[in-house]
């Protein structure tokens, strides 16, 4: 089974093996919210065997509205290079992705 939430900010990536917290949320946010789709990004690291955290990555997950409940659709875990390189992507962006918003708050 799946796991749901009632309310999209409950959501979590985070993974108890045996009690043990093996992987755990940094931080989150909810990217979008429309209909019944919405999108959360997780910053998380998870356990080595040896007991110590990993370096941190980013979660990006998709859920679907069934029932009432948020439903985990697909995810993808975006890890080192690949994290970095969506970073420094979003950061180039930034200006063109502000003036949009303007646009938007403007009609």
């Amino acid at each position: 089974m799946k796991p749901a939430w009632e309310d999209l900010r409950e959501a979590t990536c985070a993974v108890f093996e045996e009690g043990e917290e093996a992987v755990r949320v940094l931080d989150s946010a909810v990217l979008a919210e429309q209909g019944g789709w919405a999108s959360v990004a997780f910053l998380a690291e998870a356990r080595a065997r040896s007991g110590e955290w990993g370096r941190p990555y980013v979660e990006l997950h998709r859920y679907r509205k069934l029932r009432g409940l948020w439903v985990l659709d697909g995810r993808l875990a975006l890890k080192g290079r690949a994290a970095r390189t969506l970073g420094r992507a979003l950061a180039a962006w930034r200006e063109d992705l502000d003036a949009e918003a303007d646009e938007d708050t403007s009609k």
